[in-house]
């Protein structure tokens, strides 16, 4: 059985960024929609959706960042990938 070898920390690097900014376009769009739309009853069942959405975002996020320490251990311990250091890992 072969073993698969993981992320470099480069590629971890170039997702985190990728998810980050997901992260972020999503909350941004959840707003606008949630100001423009009932966000309760048949109406909101869309909305919660698009929030269900930000949080499973956010579960692979924690989990990618989980992977990166077993992966790359001295770089993850130097620098923050998947979340920068004013968020934290809100949102779980």
């Amino acid at each position: 059985m072969s073993k698969k070898l993981g992320l470099t920390f480069e590629r971890h690097q170039e997702i985190g960024r990728i998810l980050y900014n997901m992260h972020n376009e999503l909350t941004r769009l959840t707003v606008e929609v949630g100001n423009a739309y009932p966000a309760t009853g048949k109406r909101g069942k869309q909305l919660k959706e698009l929030r269900h959405t930000i949080m499973t975002l956010n579960l692979a996020r924690c989990w990618l960042d989980s992977r990166l320490f077993e992966d790359c251990p001295d770089e993850a311990r130097k620098e923050h990938v998947y979340y920068h250091p004013s968020e934290g890992k809100r949102g779980l």
